[in-house]
């Protein structure tokens, strides 16, 4: 249902080109969806490229052994806005949610979806308790959402192309290639 052979496929090809992909999984139960209320949870994925994730440690080769892990992402300010809200931030703060100019951080050559609000940069921080993996989602100004979820390992799978000691950053196909095999 998920579509994960693709997933697959995509991780493979995108470690391929830059050393190393991520998948971070959750359930669809902590996103807002008002339309349908009593909705059962199941699992979601989203492709994370990894100039878009940031780790404790660099070095360190286990993900699950990261102090903490962040995920950078784009989203909609209305999308924010709305989780915001169903989490019980105030209106205030609410209204400190806007649009940024900071899609230079974010790798992409495409360009970004025009919306009615605009898009902002989002954090996902993960941190490891010994109650589970604390998350929380903020803006430039706001923390949106937070709570802790029942897991002792992070909800992010890593695929690296080549491995390489002392790192978690992967090598990728094209790294011992002279520029004409390249070509």
């Amino acid at each position: 249902k998920s579509k994960m052979d693709s997933k697959v496929w995509q991780m493979t090809k995108r470690s391929a080109i830059a050393g190393d992909s991520y998948l971070y999984l959750y359930e669809t139960r902590n996103q807002v969806d008002t339309s349908v209320p009593d909705k059962k949870p199941s699992i979601a994925h989203q492709l994370i490229p990894n100039t878009n994730i940031y780790f404790s440690d660099e070095q360190e080769e286990d993900i699950n052994k990261m102090d903490y892990i962040i995920i950078a992402e784009r989203v909609s300010v209305a999308k924010v806005r709305k989780i915001a809200e169903a989490n019980g931030v105030s209106a205030d703060l609410i209204e400190t949610i806007v649009s940024d100019k900071h899609k230079t951080e974010v790798a992409s050559d495409a360009i970004e979806v025009k919306s009615d609000k605009g898009k902002c940069t989002s954090l996902l921080y993960f941190e490891k308790r010994p109650e589970g993996i604390k998350y929380s989602r903020s803006t430039e100004s706001v923390i949106y959402d937070e709570g802790t979820l029942p897991l002792n390992i992070y909800p992010i799978v890593g695929y690296r192309w080549e491995e390489t000691i002392g790192t978690r950053r992967g090598v990728s196909a094209d790294k011992h290639l002279i520029p004409n095999q390249l070509e």
